[in-house]
């Protein structure tokens, strides 16, 4: 038998872990949907100029929030050691716990969230213009969100998504308490600390001019400063990725 990863053995995985958690799953995700609707219903009612970038400010900013809490939240069993000492008892290897992980925390929100957040506004819209009959609110599209009419907007959301839930993932395997906290601590510190180095590269350096000018001495073209970017956010998600998968290992041993 494959040690490492068995499709039919991951199938039985996720159909065991699907049943002990379905309550837990669908406590969650109703319990999502209707605080993000309510929300949605107070910025709306709050507003009285709702346009398409009020809806796409809120979808970007919920989905990034929704998505930290899940995937920074993943590998429950990780949390206490009687759990951990269960999950080793369970005949599946480590990767295919990781894929259970990734698909369900990663792969099915991403489909799902775009879907829920459309039925969430699609009843949102009607209800609030009911309410508040003397406004009109535009109704929720994927649209500008998609064809921005912005070069690189799009893949640099897209980036920066899978950048965010990468860390997140990360954090969830190497953090026994409160992971997603310390995550935000650690990765904040860093930045931090990345921000006064580069401002005091800066003011040694003496650019006046500014970033936008060091900018445009380092690289050629726009979108070659674009593509380097892409390619860090790509490479540390890469990174994040794969340190997440060999932390679960070296807990599991």
């Amino acid at each position: 038998m494959n040690d490492i990863f068995n499709f039919s053995r991951f199938v039985k995985y996720a159909k065991s872990q699907l049943l002990l958690q379905r309550k837990l799953l669908l406590l969650t995700s109703s319990g999502g949907f209707l605080a993000l609707f309510i929300f949605t219903l107070l910025f709306l009612g709050s507003s009285f100029n709702w346009r398409e970038q009020n809806w796409t400010a809120l979808f970007m900013t919920s989905g990034f929030i929704i998505a930290a809490l899940i995937t920074g939240n993943a590998f429950p069993f990780l949390r206490n050691q009687k759990a951990c000492q269960n999950a080793l008892m369970i005949p599946a290897s480590t990767l295919e716990k990781f894929v259970y992980e990734f698909a369900l925390k990663i792969v099915v929100f991403s489909i799902l969230y775009p879907l829920l957040f459309q039925l969430m506004a699609s009843i949102a819209v009607p209800l609030i213009e009911f309410i508040r009959p003397d406004r009109t609110y535009i109704p929720f599209s994927f649209d500008p969100i998609i064809n921005p009419g912005e070069e690189f907007y799009f893949t640099a959301l897209l980036m920066g998504y899978l950048f965010t839930i990468s860390l997140a993932f990360a954090g969830a395997s190497a953090f026994r308490r409160s992971p997603l906290i310390k995550t935000v601590l650690f990765v904040g510190i860093i930045i931090l600390l990345i921000i006064g180095y580069l401002y005091f590269i800066f003011e040694e350096l003496h650019l006046n001019n500014g970033v936008e000018y060091a900018l445009t001495n380092t690289f050629s073209e726009k979108s070659e400063a674009f593509s380097w970017f892409f390619f860090f956010l790509g490479i540390s998600s890469l990174s994040s990725f794969t340190y997440a998968f060999f932390k679960l290992k070296e807990r599991e041993a």
